[in-house]
């Protein structure tokens, strides 16, 4: 009876992280549909949609190798954990666990399928366990050293382009300021823009930013009375 018993579990654990390794990686394809609606044109779309499906493309690499090597497989899943974790933590909290959660689990079903393949099952586990602790150590300093600098960089300037297209006028009465300072100063002390812009927008993605990136505290003086001058909200000083 045991040793009928024995192998159906296996079975079960053998395809578990499979099947779920497959239905995770089409759950996260279906967000590469959303380039669709962007109106990018044929190119534009293909292009788009190769980026949005990188991720998946990669753990479909992932899944194709732990296929047969369940180690490899756990510390590629477990990685794209981490990887996500530290990307979307501070700011998509919720997002963070839907995504690494599933990651995580796959990647701990694929070291348990190492782990009870060898005799040594102890040793693999303390293995597996070291993999996964140097993994997130790994992740952590990858992330803070290397992808945020890049990134909080490039939000600082996306978020500076939005202003600098968001001030445009006709005529004084167009113009209109938003204040920042405190603790938006990385942004400045003040910028003008159209009266008809959503203010509320900026400043959600300035606190966004806040949060992942910025360090500084400061306070600015109060903004001078904007003047539409060809074209661009401006003070008597700039003109």
């Amino acid at each position: 009876m045991k040793g009928k018993s024995k192998k159906p579990i296996n079975k079960f654990l053998y395809w578990l992280p499979r099947i779920l390794s497959i239905l995770f990686i089409a759950f996260i394809s279906i967000f590469a549909l959303d380039i669709f609606d962007m109106n990018l044109g044929f190119w534009g779309t293909i292009v788009g949609l190769f980026m949005h499906l990188l991720p998946s493309l990669i753990l479909i690499g992932a899944l194709w190798i732990a296929w047969r090597q369940e180690i490899v497989g756990g510390i590629l899943f477990f990685f794209f954990g981490v990887f996500y974790v530290f990307q979307t933590i501070g700011t998509h909290r919720t997002w963070s666990l839907i995504i690494a959660g599933p990651a995580f689990l796959v990647a701990i079903l694929f070291f348990v399928n190492w782990i009870l393949k060898g005799k040594d099952k102890k040793f693999r586990m303390v293995v597996s366990i070291a993999i996964m602790l140097l993994l997130i150590v790994l992740g952590y300093s990858f992330n803070r050293f290397f992808v945020e600098p890049n990134m909080c960089k490039s939000f600082h300037e996306d978020v500076e382009s939005q202003l600098e297209q968001a001030n445009h006028c006709e005529q004084d009465s167009d113009c209109d300021v938003i204040m920042l300072g405190g603790k938006y100063v990385e942004f400045g002390c003040h910028h003008y823009i159209n009266m008809n812009e959503n203010k509320t927008l900026f400043y959600e993605q300035m606190d966004v930013y806040n949060e992942r990136c910025s360090k500084i505290i400061d306070k600015c003086a109060p903004s001078p009375t904007p003047y539409c001058v060809n074209g661009k909200c401006v003070s008597l000083t700039e003109t």
